[in-house]
């Protein structure tokens, strides 16, 4: 590596703290002693390092608060308006129509009611991973295994929030949270 490259490197770095608005004591901080958030802007900071003309992104946003989300989406628009940038993103969570058995019809308002349901959980029991498949009028509920012992001290709750979404019966898939879970 030439004295040129590592001048190129440091300067994209410090441009990277500064535009990403990425808290850390100096560009020489490891990375692991970061916050999540920060880490995730690292992470968008090392992929414009390449001077992509595509950036593929899955959750490029994850981890951060509302304020640095902005702050980097709108890097990311500048980009493709200043350079060309395009960009990509893959979302996190599949399709809601994937929360249904093959063949099922879905009607007005149940995929929102579904996502909605699924916010609630959320919200109320903090589990992150977790999918309400729908069976008829009941949800089978799939969390990760370790997530058994959150869902179980929030089961009122739920249920609670199953039935207000008329839902008449929720269960707890105790295989746990699993894609391909209708398939075949």
């Amino acid at each position: 590596m030439t004295q040129k490259n590592i001048k190129e490197i440091r300067e994209h770095a410090q441009r990277m703290i500064k535009e990403l608005d990425i808290r850390c004591t100096s560009s020489a901080q490891p990375v692991g002693t970061l916050s999540g958030g920060n880490q995730q802007k690292v992470c968008v900071a090392r992929a414009l390092a390449l001077n992509p003309k595509f950036l593929f992104v899955s959750e490029p946003t994850r981890g951060i608060d509302i304020g640095a989300k902005k702050l980097v989406l709108e890097t990311l628009a500048r980009l493709n308006r200043e350079q060309g940038l395009t960009v990509a993103e893959k979302p996190s969570a599949p399709c809601l129509a994937t929360r249904l058995p093959y063949g099922e019809c879905i009607v007005p308002g149940l995929l929102e009611r579904i996502h909605e349901l699924e916010t609630q959980i959320k919200a109320l029991t903090g589990i992150a991973v977790l999918r309400a498949r729908i069976h008829w009028d009941t949800v089978r509920l799939e969390v990760l295994p370790e997530s058994f012992p959150e869902a179980l001290k929030w089961r009122e709750a739920i249920i609670k929030a199953a039935k207000k979404l008329a839902f008449s019966r929720i269960t707890l898939d105790l295989e746990g949270f699993r894609s391909g879970s209708f398939d075949i």
